[in-house]
């Protein structure tokens, strides 16, 4: 994660529903809202009961040449590769070539001891104790690249792996390895006896009807790809919440990802429309027996709470949103983003792919699920920063209550008013005037009331089309 994001996260913890005759211009109005204001560079596709009601590119595939993305242009899907080699996992299970309880040494030579009692659906649930290799590196720094600058990286990852100890003993917790996922493309290798992207595009994507699709390995350009980018460091942030149209120099490209070797955990280059064909082969049964779909979709439920109250499946975070089951799952690489979502109960379908990783996707896919499933969600806006003085400051500070009884507080931080909800988060607020403040890290604003003596009695914070009333209970201290 760049510092241009990092920064406004760091702050702490902003329409009305859209009629559904309406619903494809509302989701292009939001899109074009938040590629106006630098926000989004990729595609979108939303998808209700098998119709599409919005696919487009928006932002460019080069900022160099201002090329526009298109809705079928080609993006680095990152882990949503997992679902593809867990899927093909599943496949050889039904074909009677292993077991998902079967050791993972069975298939791995030189197999070292540690891995002794690792099952292959253990590494599936990211339960296998294995240690993820990304998370040593730090996705995107300078060590990372360097890792990645060579050839045949998979093989220097399973070198590497077979030396350390497990992080935990297999099955007792949960902790999300992409390491795992690479020697899950071995064991696809191992008992197909087909290169694990030969498997991929054989008997996943070519049934599915994924032809703008591929398992890529090398930093070979993909022709009808997107470049990826990433933000400056050095951008302001009085800008960045203003918002900074595309072209001003403000994205910064970045070198493509070796994926030399068997990546399993995210090799794939995919297109919107193509991740549509997947989710709709997966309601047939030109990829597997619609009876082996429910365990593909099937969460293992980790013993401590890692992942909180969401389980993983088959390279799915299955999780509830707008009180209703959803599954996701999120790819990240350098200069690329990528989030697909289903909600299974309503037949809605979501991916958002992005070649500008200074973006916040679950932002993004949480305002189209809005929209399209009719609940409040809010049109992104330019934000003004000025500059209060101490005395206007210092009217805000104090503790206020909210219906729900919680008693939250505001203060002056280190750089910023700060908001906090106990139990909830703490949110930086900059000034756009001297009662209403933009919080970044929900997307929100804060404006207080004041009374006619001036002072303030409350404090509304609207996020996600909703407002939320707290009243003031105490003043600040003099």
């Amino acid at each position: 994660m760049k510092t241009t994001i990092a920064a406004i996260l760091a702050l702490g913890l902003i329409a009305s529903p859209a009629k559904s005759q309406s619903l494809t211009p509302a989701l292009d109005a939001y899109m074009q809202a938040r590629e106006s204001l630098g926000g989004f560079s990729g595609s979108i596709l939303v998808a209700k009961d098998g119709k599409i009601l919005l696919s487009k590119g928006y932002g460019f595939a080069s900022f160099e040449l201002a090329v526009p993305n298109k809705a079928d242009t080609k993006f680095r899907a990152a882990s949503i590769t997992k679902q593809f080699t867990a899927m093909a996992i599943l496949q050889l299970r039904d074909a009677g070539k292993l077991r998902l309880d079967d050791p993972l040494c069975r298939f791995i030579d030189d197999c070292p001891d540690a891995w002794k009692p690792v099952t292959l659906l253990q590494i599936i649930h990211h339960e296998s104790g294995i240690p993820d290799y990304e998370e040593a590196l730090g996705l995107g720094s300078e060590r990372y690249a360097a890792f990645f600058d060579s050839a045949s990286s998979t093989q220097r990852i399973l070198r590497d792996a077979r030396t350390k100890p497990l992080d935990f003993p297999p099955g007792s917790k949960f902790n999300y390895s992409n390491t795992g996922y690479i020697i899950l493309a071995a064991v696809i290798e191992k008992v197909s006896g087909m290169p694990y992207a030969s498997y991929i595009e054989t008997h996943l994507l070519e049934p599915a009807g994924m032809t703008n699709s591929l398992i890529s390995n090398s930093t070979s350009f993909v022709p009808g790809a997107a470049y990826g980018y990433t933000g400056r460091e050095d951008t302001p942030l009085d800008s960045l919440v203003a918002g900074i149209p595309f072209l001003k120099g403000t994205a910064i490209p970045v070198a493509n990802t070796d994926m030399s070797g068997s990546h399993g955990d995210g090799a794939l280059v995919t297109t919107v429309g193509d991740l549509m064909k997947w989710n709709q082969a997966l309601a047939g049964t030109r990829i597997i027996s619609q009876g082996s779909i429910p365990e593909f979709f099937k969460p293992s439920f980790p013993t401590t709470d890692s992942v909180k109250e969401d389980g993983y499946a088959f390279g799915w975070i299955i999780s509830t949103q707008f009180d209703q089951p959803y599954d996701y799952h999120t790819g990240l690489l350098p200069g690329f983003a990528s989030r697909i979502e289903r909600y299974p109960d309503s037949g809605l379908f979501i991916i958002a792919m992005t070649n500008f990783d200074a973006v916040r996707l679950s932002r993004i896919t949480r305002d189209l699920a809005a929209a399209a499933l009719g609940k409040p969600y809010d049109v992104p806006r330019s934000h003004r920063i000025v500059t209060l003085d101490s005395a206007s400051v210092k009217k805000v500070v104090g503790q206020y209550r909210l219906t729900t009884g919680v008693i939250a507080s505001v203060s002056i931080g280190d750089k910023y008013v700060e908001l906090k909800v106990p139990d909830r988060f703490t949110a930086g607020l900059l000034p756009e005037s001297a009662t209403t403040f933009y919080a970044p890290f929900f997307e929100g604003t804060v404006k207080f009331t004041e009374d006619a003596a001036g002072n303030v009695t409350a404090l509304t914070m609207h996020y996600n089309g909703t407002d939320r009333v707290a009243t003031r209970v105490a003043a600040a201290p003099h």
